[in-house]
């Protein structure tokens, strides 16, 4: 309905600008959902970073222990369900916890993975936890089907007023390194 192209054009730079928008945060999302440092470098540095931009954006302040890794590298599936679990536990923590401080563990025990994520946040009654994972809440329910996924569990413990902690822990096959 436009009566003249510079009409039209005036009326589709803001869509442009929409699309670019769009288009950026669904690079940002890609980006967080699978680093290319998860690739290129592997677990340590990718959480070191996760956490630390976390740290930077939330402002809260979050200490990273990783303990019986090694050099080695886990299978490319363990790897991105740890990232995965250790960033929705963060994201829960920002949306959820008012925490000021948080840890995340992750230790390698013989054949097994334990990812054990912190908060000294608000807490929450755990029934109601499994509630939400039983009515498919993204979050939580995102985190046990990764950990179920490859045979592991999620256990989460909380309390009002108490804080939060979450307990991932994945099997790890024989010969597990890439």
């Amino acid at each position: 309905d436009a009566d003249s192209l510079a009409a039209v054009r005036e009326r589709v730079e803001p869509l442009r600008e929409v699309a670019s928008t769009v288009l950026d945060d669904i690079k940002r999302l890609a980006r967080g959902l699978r680093p290319s440092v998860l690739d290129d470098l592997g677990l340590s540095p990718a959480l070191e970073r996760l956490v630390q931009d976390f740290c930077k954006t939330h402002g809260v302040d979050v200490s990273l222990e990783m303990s019986g890794l090694g050099d080695s590298r886990l299978p490319e599936s363990h790897e991105v369900t740890v990232y995965r679990i250790v960033q929705e536990s963060l994201t829960n923590i920002a949306k959820h916890a008012q925490a000021t401080t948080a840890h995340v563990a992750i230790e390698r025990l013989g054949d097994e993975l334990r990812i054990a994520i912190q908060d000294d946040g608000c807490g929450f009654v755990v029934a109601t936890a499994k509630q939400m994972i039983s009515e498919g809440h993204l979050g939580l329910t995102g985190m046990q089907e990764r950990a179920a996924l490859l045979d592991g569990w999620l256990m989460i413990e909380s309390q009002p007023g108490q804080g939060t902690r979450t307990t991932s822990v994945l099997p790890l096959p024989k010969g597990n390194s890439r």
